[in-house]
């Protein structure tokens, strides 16, 4: 009889959840904006019962998650960008819509914000990216006075930060905390009816989660929770994909497993250009290092600076300093980035100081039988050599170097004899600080044509939405920022389909992408110069029919940066609902 009521009630709550899978418009008040920011405490407006307790009062995180107390108590945990089953059951009350390394920030157009009233609570990250990232998603979460509990996550959804292995992690759940014993993870992506007062699933992987568009109920039934989970039908998004050109990155890179390093016997080079670096490939040869080199960085996952014979030109300046990471790395000035012996995109690209990368990787120069890491100075060049140094564990032997031209601020890397094993390889080039994240490159490929790097980056054409496509939202709008100043004007393309980021160098626009199949209709809209700026209006009607329905945008503009004067956008997809 129990299981037969339980079969029914998920039954009906599949049947009451597609009815209601959209998430509340109405977002309350602004929290704030922040990266693993604690909020200060809001009151939920009701008693909101878990497992035999009520709270009254919220935490919110701007990681993806919130927990419970009464005034205060349990005392809530700091912010946290990792995620596990331990902490979810571990510490106070704690509801995880997607709990995992978030930013929300202003320059997202983020936010995060809290409706309380004695029906509902409704909590909603708006804009949200994972660190290290661009693609922008919303998440939310309602709370009731019964104890049902509702998750909301728009398209583009995913745990993605590439800050390191942890922060890439990802959990969804909800637990009374105290120290209560993790039960095994559900698929949450399924109906599930569980007697235990926990119920999670996580995302160890980074990108892996896969509740995008999708909507989740819980209903407590005491003890557990009866869980639906249904796609969402006919709610209106706005999501944007892709990246605008023709900006100049300050970043680039390649991850790869040993078994796809294919840069040994090569050369590339940074050559400066006054305002950044021009990297491309090189026809320079390997200089064995002399009987007057020295030892550096000899250890296990260690650094060392050491000073060079003059000034050498980098952005922002020049430095007299560098730092060599024993992992294969060098900083340009005084500090260092770490001897972490994984290589990470997210922390490459957070390095505080700017970073050469012939190859980080797990190196061991301290272990018997290994090569050394040697520094010296001939005729103006600084050579930083890794010479047969050993992979940790191995008796593999890479060797290359670093030739560093201190009159001119020229950087040349040479692969003279490669031997890759253990873990992966990261080589790139990135300014110091926080940098967006670029698409990967395939430097073998790439710098046969060269890849261009600002000391600043500059953001491409960009599109973006204002408002919500809406049912009867007036003043629903397309917006360009970043308008080259050569004519003011510019043209939206509309589609029913999203184009896979179709290379257009082919029509004289290299570096630019097709994110629409423009198969619909365009528009010309006219742009403010030399602000960049425009907006293109398009009132939604208040038609039923149209919900549902699908336009894929992108911009283009006029500009002296391409053989055919123009430049594209990203693109935007958006869905036209409730």
């Amino acid at each position: 009889m129990q299981l037969r009521s339980l079969l029914c009630a998920t039954a009906l709550l599949t049947a009451a959840l597609s009815a209601q899978n959209c998430p509340e418009r109405n977002l309350g008040a602004l929290l704030g904006i922040g990266d693993d920011t604690v909020f200060g405490i809001q009151p939920i407006g009701f008693a909101f019962p878990l497992a035999g307790a009520t709270y009254t009062d919220v935490h919110v995180c701007a990681n993806g998650y919130v927990t419970l107390s009464n005034a205060g108590l349990p005392v809530p945990p700091g912010g946290d960008f990792t995620s596990s089953p331990g902490e979810l059951v571990g510490a106070a009350p704690r509801l995880a819509v997607l709990w995992c390394d978030l930013n929300v920030t202003a320059g997202n157009n983020g936010g995060v914000y809290i409706d309380s009233n004695p029906a509902r609570c409704t909590i909603t990250w708006d804009n949200a990216v994972n660190f290290g990232q661009t693609t922008k998603f919303q998440l939310q979460l309602q709370l009731f006075p019964s104890g049902e509990v509702r998750m909301f996550w728009s398209d583009g959804a995913v745990n993605d930060s590439t800050f390191n292995t942890a922060s890439g992690s990802g959990l969804c759940g909800v637990s009374p905390g105290g120290g209560v014993t993790a039960p095994a993870p559900l698929n949450l992506s399924v109906a599930n009816t569980t007697a235990d007062n926990t119920i999670y699933e996580t995302w160890p992987v980074q990108g892996q989660f896969d509740l995008g568009g999708r909507s989740m109920q819980l209903v407590p039934i005491g003890p557990g929770w009866v869980q639906v989970t249904t796609p969402w039908s006919n709610c209106a998004a706005s999501t944007d994909f892709g990246a605008g050109c023709i900006g100049a990155a300050d970043s680039f890179y390649e991850f790869m497993l040993p078994a796809g390093f294919d840069l040994s016997g090569t050369a590339w080079q940074l050559q400066r250009t006054g305002s950044g670096y021009f990297a491309s490939a090189a026809a320079t040869a390997f200089v064995p290092p002399t009987g007057a080199a020295a030892v550096v960085a000899n250890g296990d996952d260690v650094t060392q600076g050491v000073a060079l014979a003059q000034a050498m030109p980098i952005p922002g300046g020049t430095t007299a300093q560098i730092t060599i990471s024993s992992n294969g790395h060098l900083a340009l000035g005084n500090i260092g980035n770490g001897a972490g012996f994984a290589p990470d995109v997210g922390n490459f690209l957070a390095f505080a100081q700017t970073a050469v990368v012939g190859a980080w990787h797990d190196y061991n120069p301290a272990l018997a039988g290994s090569g050394k890491v040697l520094f010296e100075q001939i005729g103006g060049t600084a050579y930083v050599t890794w010479n047969d140094v050993y992979t940790f564990g191995t008796t593999s032997a890479d060797r290359f170097q670093y030739q560093l031209d201190l009159a001119t601020g020229d950087i040349r890397i040479v692969y003279d004899a490669m031997n890759p094993a253990g873990n992966p390889y990261l080589v790139g080039y990135s300014v110091g600080g926080l940098s967006d994240r670029p698409d990967e490159a395939d430097l073998s490929v790439q710098l046969l044509t060269g890849i261009a790097v600002a000391d600043t980056a500059v953001a491409g054409l960009d599109l973006s939405t204002d408002g919500t496509p809406l049912l009867g939202n007036g003043q629903f709008a397309y917006s360009f920022a970043n308008v080259p100043n050569v004519v003011p004007l510019a043209f939206l393309y509309f589609g029913d389909q999203p184009a896979p980021g179709v290379d257009l160098a082919f029509l004289g626009l290299p570096g630019c992408r097709a994110y629409t199949n423009a198969n619909l209709t365009s528009a010309s809209v006219p742009v403010t110069l030399p602000a960049g700026t425009a907006t293109q209006l398009l009132p939604i009607p208040n038609t039923t029919s149209l919900a549902g329905a699908v336009l894929v945008t992108q911009a283009a503009a006029f500009s002296l940066q391409t053989p055919l004067n123009l430049v594209t956008s990203n693109g935007n997809r958006a869905t036209i609902g409730f």
